[in-house]
């Protein structure tokens, strides 16, 4: 048990991790160990820290108040990633059903393998494209295994915690050719630093009160003038075989479109000058907030194309912190708001003809997968991991019934009914793909 969340001693392998929080780049140093699960007090289901977690393929469960004081090194725990619950000490009996679960998974597992052969099609012959969400570019070759089309979105602040700060020029330019080699004509979009101000600040430094509202994103590399261009610059080098992408997150405002374009003006105007070869990458924007929403079609015009980054967009609509457990059944991904939203910028991306790669856990949901497709959604982004399961569900389902669910939706007022819609419409159309149980317990549900 780790109660301050950092590693000061190599695990010994196969333990599980318990901690008050842990930091994405403490995860990565823990993998090291090969622990098998993970569990924290702190956190939520879409923070950082827990999709990096699912993309490492390990269990996590969070939210769990208070069980740093109830465990001890040496327990035995059963962490069921699914349900989002342990069981400490468990008798032989529960022991014994959960690694037969576990044996069910792998198989299962195995068998969403056999079925990635080629282009991923509806039954009624939808093309749907699949691409990788990811963070380490090791793992893109289980990403081609499983059927990706290249990489929809690279976090490129990996680089800042595998450098522990801000890497150089050449470091990047390395980086992002690498990864830009790896994909080949696939293609990468390479996500600007998505940073908060807690990630550059001394631990002694006094905390934002409330950093998801804070100086983050794109509002950050503007605030480090220097090192954004030393990015962008990176960017354009590494571009040269016309594979990559430059993806802008956190757009509020056409105007940091536009200051970004006048950036990359001018960091290849030096690039002539010093006569080094870069390319012309296209420019996209994370659509995550709702001025980005209201704004899409004229932000839309200022683009190449756009990524829905649902984890956020979810957040800034509801007003609910993605990172607070207290608050986590406000967190609504079916929430009326949130799909009005989604088709809303979908519609607008279709009417400028550009692209549109949906992100973020919505994407490598099985249960909100088919309603992405019925908004309109024909690329889909996420974890490694969770790709084999999507393309056999997508296989197995008509987009026309994909789009029949969502004109049902249209009726709903309340998360609560969108559920119960979803959740009906499944057991009549898709009951061999789906359980009755699709949805977690929510005490919002109470009447």
């Amino acid at each position: 048990a780790l109660g301050g969340g950092n590693p000061a001693f190599r695990l010994e392998k196969n333990s599980i991790v318990v901690a008050k929080e842990v930091k994405p780049s403490t995860l990565i140093e823990l993998t090291e160990s090969e622990p098998q699960a993970i569990i924290t007090e702190n956190g939520g289901w879409t923070s950082h820290t827990f999709i990096l977690a699912r993309e490492l393929n390990l269990p996590a469960v969070t939210g769990l108040k208070n069980f740093l004081r109830r465990v001890k090194t040496g327990d035995e725990v059963v962490v069921d990633g699914f349900g989002g619950q342990i069981i400490l000490n468990p008798i032989e009996k529960t022991r014994q059903k959960y690694l037969a679960a576990a044996h069910e998974f792998q198989q299962d597992k195995s068998a969403n393998l056999e079925t990635i052969k080629g282009k991923l099609k509806t039954l009624d012959d939808k093309e749907i494209k699949i691409r990788a969400n990811l963070d380490l570019p090791k793992d893109y070759a289980q990403a081609k295994r499983f059927g990706a089309q290249g990489i929809g979105l690279y976090r490129s602040e990996f680089l800042f915690n595998q450098f522990k700060g801000f890497p150089s020029e050449q470091e990047q330019v390395g980086a992002y050719r690498k990864i830009a080699q790896m994909v080949g004509e696939e293609a990468v979009r390479i996500r600007t630093f998505d940073l908060s101000v807690e990630q550059l600040a001394d631990e002694t430094e006094e905390k934002e009160k409330n950093p998801a509202l804070g100086l983050r994103a794109i509002r950050l590399s503007f605030s480090h003038p220097n090192e954004f261009r030393v990015q962008l610059r990176a960017l354009l080098q590494a571009s040269t075989e016309n594979n990559i992408s430059i993806v802008l997150p956190m757009i509020s405002d056409i105007a940091e479109i536009l200051r970004t374009k006048k950036l990359l003006v001018r960091e290849k105007d030096k690039l002539k000058k010093r006569k080094i070869e870069f390319g012309n990458p296209h420019l996209g924007a994370m659509i995550e907030v709702p001025s980005a929403v209201l704004m899409i079609d004229e932000i839309a015009e200022e683009v190449d194309f756009l990524c829905l980054g649902t984890n956020d967009l979810v957040q800034y609509l509801l007003a609910v912190d993605r990172d607070n457990e207290a608050v986590a059944d406000w967190f609504r991904t079916l929430h009326p708001a949130v799909l009005r939203s989604i088709k809303t910028v979908l519609q607008a991306a279709e009417r400028c003809e550009i692209p549109v790669v949906v992100c973020g856990e919505m994407a490598g949901s099985p249960v909100y997968a088919p309603v992405l497709l019925g908004l309109g959604a024909t690329e889909l982004s996420m974890n490694v991991n969770s790709i084999p399961r999507i393309r056999k569900i997508i296989s197995e389902i008509a987009l026309e019934e994909a789009q029949e669910i969502v004109g049902k939706l249209d009726e709903c007022r309340t998360a609560n009914e969108v559920e119960e819609a979803v959740s009906e419409f499944y057991q009549e159309k898709w009951a061999h793909l789906f359980s009755k149980d699709i949805f977690p317990p929510n005490r919002n549900k109470k009447n």
